[in-house]
């Protein structure tokens, strides 16, 4: 989808979508394939219904290439480790904590 400025434009004219009426008459195109075992996707605006029939009628384009698998930076692995650790020492101390009501239950009998 062709955009400046984040001013929608129509993907077969390219003239400016109004952006206070585009919620009201949103023409978006979402069209997904599967090409070669990999699933690929389409997505469109028009300024009217006319202009999605024309681009359908026209064979796809190339498709949108997937985006980028960014890798995990270090911090985020530390904060994910450091709250596995957190829940396993909760988990471990309701553990704990049910053992010795069970035992306290046991010692009443």
């Amino acid at each position: 989808m062709p955009e400046t400025d984040d001013v929608l434009t129509c993907d077969l004219c390219g003239g400016a979508l109004d952006a206070e009426d585009w919620a009201a008459t949103e023409l978006r195109v979402e069209v997904s394939r599967e090409e070669d075992g990999e699933l690929r996707y389409w997505v469109a605006d028009f300024c009217t219904q006319e202009h999605a029939a024309e681009w359908f009628r026209r064979p796809l384009p190339s498709p949108q290439p997937p985006a980028p698998i960014e890798q995990s930076p270090w911090r985020d692995r530390a904060e994910a480790a450091g709250c596995f650790g957190a829940l396993t020492a909760v988990l471990l101390l309701v553990v704990v904590g049910a053992w010795n009501v069970v035992e306290w239950a046991l010692d009443l009998l």
